[in-house]
């Protein structure tokens, strides 16, 4: 898989496989699903139950794909698994961000 990406820094090689940068990559893939999601949903609960359902949602998501692949054969693909696991570590990001008592 090659993605190509814009960086802040331009040090950094635009252009990751699997490998010692993937990790890189898929951070990235995070903080641009993460500000996207801002922009679409401005609003984030305030209190710590309603922000983890949020996140718990986008989890529940990542596992019915999952097992789509594994067990039901519906056709859900593992690119569209991944696309839900980055949305999951967005919300586990917004979580951690913006929620009360669990900014750094």
């Amino acid at each position: 898989m090659n993605k190509t990406f814009r960086y802040w820094d331009d040090s950094i090689d635009s252009t990751y496989q699997t490998g010692k940068h993937a990790e890189t990559a898929i951070f990235i893939e995070v903080i641009a699903e993460l500000e996207s999601a801002r922009k679409r949903y401005p609003s984030w609960p305030d209190d710590i139950v309603h922000a983890t359902v949020v996140m718990c949602e986008e989890a529940g998501e990542s596992l019915r794909a999952a097992n789509e692949i594994r067990w039901q054969h519906k056709g859900t693909t593992p690119d569209e698994l991944r696309k839900e696991v980055i949305q999951t570590m967005a919300m586990c990001l917004r979580l951690l961000t913006e929620t009360p008592g669990l900014q750094p």
